[in-house]
């Protein structure tokens, strides 16, 4: 299996993990935030690994903003 397989496989995931935690982050906050953003990490890194910079870099610039610049969601 590729490297850009994997990715491909991974950014599978990573999306399903973003529509499971996304409600789940706004019903309970405190649990599910920093797992929800963790997942935009992912996705990122895998945009990244997919040669997709521009749509990396713009989701990074995103998850600056939701955070106040900060690395932690919560």
């Amino acid at each position: 299996m590729s490297v850009k397989a994997n990715f491909v496989e991974g950014l599978e995931a990573t999306t399903e993990a973003i529509t499971i935690y996304g409600p789940l982050a706004e019903q309970l906050p405190a649990v599910f935030a920093e797992r929800l953003f963790a997942a935009y990490q992912t996705l990122a890194d895998i945009l990244d690994g997919l040669g997709r910079a521009d749509e990396a870099a713009e989701l990074r610039r995103q998850l600056d903003a939701a955070t106040g610049g900060g690395a932690d969601p919560g």
